[in-house]
């Protein structure tokens, strides 16, 4: 129920305040991924440069660090008997595994795909 609340609360909110920008995760510099040596670049320089990742688990054995960042841009739009949400959403994703104590491998993700929602009575 809470969670109901929260999300019907964030989405009154972007209707008073005109937009807003929903941010998930820890933005991070794509620009510093070039930094990162596969077979070189230890734990402690990739936690130097990008902070500590929003995940840490394992796959197939190997230690992995995820870092992500998501933004939501929403403006609303007044529908008869409710309101649209318009906007768009851009995430970005580094995964980074580790063999013992170096990096072995690097993928990026970037994406922006629109966004849109409704809430009212015309739901």
């Amino acid at each position: 129920m809470m969670k109901i609340f929260s999300v019907f609360g964030s989405f009154l909110i972007i209707g008073v305040i005109g937009c807003a920008h929903i941010i998930v995760g820890t933005d991070f510099d794509k620009t510093k991924i070039n930094q990162i040596v596969k077979g070189k670049t230890s734990k402690e320089e990739v936690a130097k440069i990008f902070g500590e990742p929003v995940e840490k688990g394992t796959e197939a054995g190997l230690e992995r660090w995820v870092y992500i960042n998501r933004v939501t841009s929403a403006t609303p739009k007044p529908e008869w008997l409710g309101l649209s949400y318009r906007g768009d959403i851009r995430e970005r994703m580094l995964v980074i595994i580790f063999g013992q104590d170096t990096v072995k491998d690097i993928m990026f993700s970037e994406t922006t795909r629109p966004f849109a929602s409704s809430l009212g009575l015309n739901n």
